[in-house]
């Protein structure tokens, strides 16, 4: 099993979102809060067509480093949507 250093990731996925002038990027370190994941990352858009954008932009930066998202919730509802990669969550809202 690959080790993941998912502060590196975290710190990625925020460049990636604030190359999309995401708002108030945040990368919160949440290892001792949380048995689910090591880091969060937390957007804000201004609308949904930002937010995919966000989002695209993540999924392609972290992709490009071999770490696909297990897992998304929220892309149809246009408020907020959540990208899990295991040890690091992306939210963007």
């Amino acid at each position: 099993m690959v080790k993941r250093d998912f502060r590196k990731l975290a710190l990625a996925a925020a460049g990636a979102a604030d190359d999309k002038k995401a708002v108030d990027v945040r990368v919160l370190d949440i290892r001792k809060e949380s048995d689910v994941a090591d880091y969060l990352v937390i957007a804000g858009a201004a609308s949904s067509a930002q937010m995919n954008a966000v989002s695209e932009s993540v999924e392609e930066e972290l992709g490009g480093k071999g770490l696909p998202a297990l897992h998304k919730e929220g892309r149809s509802r246009g408020r907020w949507m959540v990208l899990d990669y295991g040890g690091l969550v992306v939210h963007i809202l």
